[in-house]
């Protein structure tokens, strides 16, 4: 059940069968979210353009900058990378090849701006604050934890904004929260869980990525509940666990801007995605809803509440804080 506006994509054209496409990550597959989304996208673009597509995955920044001027160099059309990380790599980067287009998916405004190069970012705080609702309902205990995998400033703004919606449920309620310091390490997500599960925590929502799995798992042994970051799928393989997903629909939005790019031109700048165009939003696991856990039943109550509160965030009848202060 997707608790998000409704959201169109592009039409495949007939887009130039010579069109080359690179993908640079420097975060792994494999983790059931934003990689993996960002990879399908990517498999999308090669199928409905006839594009020729690459995918390069990184583990040490201190070769971020020369991948993407290899790519450059070899006449790449498209180069898309993605998160805060590989930000000043693209501004370093880009100035030297005009002829080629880059693409920052999560990112902030280039400065100075860029002619040949668009960063987006996603106001995902606005889901938090949902979420931050749906948890508030959830709790038994009075303690609810955010996770998220480092501290940086659309993280941090998502913990303040899960808070205020909880705290606009219930004032009373506790909000602890804590960085796994990677966004890889799923035994590290683990541990973190288990400590909060220990404090007495009884939902816990997820902003680490592939480090989220830790956290689930801990979840399912600790018998506490997980409104979580990752895929649907891992949503359906906790079904007792795994209340919904705060989503972020990464392959969607890259498909989106690079098609555009495709059936029209590319251009350069800074956007930003919300609540208000369904890339951003809460699903609530059908799995969940229809199992046999005894909190089901309590969020099928709020579904309308809920429902609401994505219309009123939306449509800026509730004005969500982005507070990029630490916790």
């Amino acid at each position: 059940m997707t608790l998000a506006a409704c959201s169109t994509t592009p039409e495949p054209g007939a887009g130039d069968e010579s069109v080359s496409i690179a993908f640079v990550s420097p975060q792994k597959a494999g983790d059931s979210g934003p990689i993996d989304d960002m990879i399908a996208a990517l498999d999308r673009l090669k199928s409905d353009y006839d594009a020729t597509t690459k995918y390069v995955e990184l583990s040490d920044p201190s070769t971020y900058e020369s991948t993407l001027r290899n790519l450059a160099q070899a006449g790449t059309d498209y180069v898309v990378t993605a998160f805060p990380g590989m930000q000043q790599p693209l501004q370093a980067v880009a100035p030297e090849f005009p002829d080629t287009n880059f693409l920052l998916i999560f990112g902030d405004k280039f400065d100075p701006e860029l002619p040949n190069a668009r960063s987006v970012s996603y106001d995902v705080y606005q889901a938090m604050y949902v979420s931050g609702i749906a948890a508030a309902n959830a709790t038994t205990s009075g303690k609810i934890g955010y996770i998220g995998g480092a501290p940086q400033p659309p993280l941090n703004a998502n913990y303040h904004a899960f808070s205020d919606g909880a705290k606009s449920v219930d004032p009373s309620i506790t909000v602890i929260g804590a960085f796994v310091g990677s966004f890889d390490d799923a035994a590290k997500g683990r541990d973190v869980a288990a400590s909060m599960i220990a404090e007495g925590v009884d939902v816990i929502q997820t902003d680490a990525a592939a480090a989220s799995l830790g956290v689930i798992t801990a979840g399912q042994t600790g018998g506490i509940l997980v409104i979580a970051d990752s895929s649907g799928e891992v949503a359906a393989q906790y079904p007792e666990t795994v209340v919904g997903t705060t989503f972020l629909k990464f392959g969607d939005s890259l498909y989106q801007q690079i098609s555009t790019a495709l059936d029209g031109s590319f251009e350069s700048g800074y956007v930003t995605s919300g609540l208000a165009d369904g890339i951003v939003g809460l699903n609530l696991s059908d799995a969940f809803l229809n199992g046999t856990s005894p909190k089901a039943a309590a969020i099928k109550g709020i579904v309308d509440q809920l429902t609401k509160a994505v219309d009123d965030v939306s449509s800026g009848a509730v004005t969500v804080t982005f507070d990029p202060s630490g916790i």
